[in-house]
């Protein structure tokens, strides 16, 4: 009789550790539910004046789930084939509402030259994404006018923290 009770006891003690592991499990595991992700990228070339132009990427932030944390994004202007920042943009969007897509413009003004723009994401204060592309700004001249001629090209983004 003993050892009948001892093995219902041990019994019990498994199932009830199995039970609070598939709970930690379901529902333990999904405490933000939200998932953070960029889709596009543009680039909106606007007035040059000058030896330089005013350009903005423009990049789509969607935020699937929840109601996301507060989003910080900061941009990077660097020299393309360098790796030397020549200037630093730092966007504060706040929260997100669940199920939505921003649309978040980053202001540079850039000059004749070769440009990478790394851009890097973040929630909470915690890097959640990261990516850019290639910028390619061309300044000419034709009968005493000036034209710009701008691209961007080579745009990814990845993934670092969930």
């Amino acid at each position: 009789m003993k050892s009948k009770m001892k093995y219902v006891i041990v019994v019990g003690i498994a199932a009830l550790i199995i039970l609070a592991a598939f709970m930690l499990y379901s529902f333990g595991g999904e405490a933000k539910g939200n998932e953070l992700s960029v889709d596009a990228m543009y680039l909106l070339k606007e007035e040059g004046k000058g030896e330089t132009i005013n350009v903005s990427a423009i990049i789509y932030l969607t935020n699937v789930g929840s109601e996301s944390g507060n989003i910080k994004i900061i941009a990077y202007l660097m020299e393309r084939w360098k790796g030397v920042a020549v200037a630093r943009n730092e966007v504060k969007i706040g929260k997100i509402a669940a199920d939505k897509t921003k649309e978040v413009q980053i202001p540079m003004e850039v000059g004749n030259k070769s440009y990478e723009i790394e851009v890097l994401v973040f929630e909470d204060g915690l890097l959640k994404i990261k990516g850019g592309g290639a910028l390619r700004i061309i300044h000419y001249s034709v009968d005493n006018k000036v034209y710009w001629d701008a691209s961007l090209e080579e745009v990814h983004f990845e993934k670092v923290h969930q």
